[in-house]
């Protein structure tokens, strides 16, 4: 399998140059090559007796020469840089014409900023990675010093390709794509996995993870500095340092985000045989306006995707996804009476009698459980249908009308 490597490196002033110029006329190729296709659309539409333009990755390499010849200066930085540019215009139409046909969310590319993240990537000729892999020497093309690099880890075989980024908090990144073996579990853990605001998530097994909220917490700081740059002049050196204080708050919360995300997914691959949680529809629920930046902040859609895929790696641990009306939290978990009408479960109550069996529920640990059952079920149904379930994702259908 292959996997990316992220690692900080700290480039000094004369290849901070060489990048920027890199960034520059990689940015620049892809809004040339841009505007021409959809010129070339365009007068298509317009008469469709003119032949259709070309889009694909590789139709729009071979138009480069032109273009070098055209701009002169973009012989300074690696020719490789400008082919993944051309490239991945042509995936970005590709995905753009296969979510025509299927109704998908893919939309027409888009011209790239200055403003936003830049980022490069170097195959093949255009960067070197030698010596030991837990301390590599790594260099790139047209630039005769090496980078450095903070490496947290070793890299686990020869990179076949890195891309370097420069996010908008100033930070420069280097992520290299390598082949490894991952780690197989043996985990014996079947939990159900109740999602929620307040708290994270609460489990069947009766365990509580407290939701971190990183945003809420900078949110004073972040209204601060926010203010700050708003005061700054347009264009001027201090309000390009007001800019960065703000982005580096971001950058901050989203790193404690996906740090707590990370540990909290592996531990939970780890010890577990089958994680059951409802399939939520976080980008219908942050419609919300009451709630979006509560759910965003939480991150639940980069929890249930870490979830997925580190459980495709384990080569043991399931993953089953209950219907999102799956009636959880309101079902008795002991007896399975269903509240219905008047008598449903308001989100202010959080303790409820079933009126059946009198047993008195906890709102979310009787939800956890709910879904326990109802994933264990799916997990043994699709069991006895002889469908290997070690590894997988599976999506199971709700029995409620």
């Amino acid at each position: 399998m292959e996997k990316g490597y992220k690692y900080r490196i700290y480039p000094n002033a004369a290849q901070r140059d060489l990048l920027s110029r890199t960034f520059g006329c990689s940015r620049l190729v892809y809004n040339r090559l841009l505007h021409t296709s959809s010129e070339a659309y365009a007068a298509h539409r317009a008469d469709a007796t003119l032949p259709k333009p070309q889009v694909t990755g590789y139709g729009h390499v071979y138009t480069l020469p032109a273009l070098k010849a055209e701009l002169p200066f973009l012989t300074e930085v690696s020719s490789v840089v400008l082919q993944q540019a051309a490239l991945d215009l042509g995936r970005a139409y590709s995905g753009f014409f296969k979510s025509l046909k299927s109704k998908g969310k893919a939309g027409h590319p888009k011209y790239k900023s200055r403003r936003s993240r830049q980022s490069i990537r170097l195959v093949g000729t255009a960067f070197t990675v030698t010596g030991d892999l837990d301390s590599p020497c790594f260099k790139i093309a047209k630039s005769s010093d090496p980078i450095r690099v903070r490496w947290s880890r070793a890299l686990p075989s020869a990179p076949s390709s890195v891309t370097v980024s420069l996010d908008t908090d100033g930070h420069y990144h280097a992520s290299f794509v390598c082949t490894y073996t991952p780690e197989p579990t043996n985990g014996d853990r079947v939990v159900g996995l109740d999602l929620g605001i307040k708290a994270f998530y609460h489990d069947s097994d009766g365990i509580t993870i407290d939701a971190p909220k990183y945003y809420r917490q900078a949110e004073r700081r972040l209204a601060k500095a926010q203010r700050k740059l708003l005061r700054k002049q347009k264009g001027s050196r201090n309000r390009h340092k007001a800019r960065l204080k703000v982005a580096k708050l971001h950058a901050k919360t989203k790193l404690q985000r996906h740090d707590f995300l990370h540990k909290l997914t592996r531990s939970l691959v780890d010890d577990c045989k089958v994680i059951a949680h409802e399939h939520l529809s976080v980008a219908g629920m942050v419609r919300n306006r009451h709630l979006a930046k509560s759910i965003s902040d939480l991150g639940w859609a980069a929890f249930m995707a870490q979830l997925a895929y580190k459980a495709r790696e384990s080569q043991w641990c399931t993953v089953v996804r209950i219907d999102r009306w799956y009636p959880s939290t309101q079902t008795c978990s002991v007896c399975g009476h269903r509240l219905t009408g008047e008598h449903k479960l308001t989100l202010r109550e959080r303790l409820w009698q079933c009126p059946e069996c009198h047993t008195t529920h906890d709102r979310d640990g009787n939800a956890a459980t709910n879904i326990r059952h109802e994933g264990w079920r799916i997990y043994e149904h699709e069991v006895a249908r002889g469908h290997p379930l070690e590894g997988m994702v599976v999506l199971g259908e709700s029995r409620a009308a």
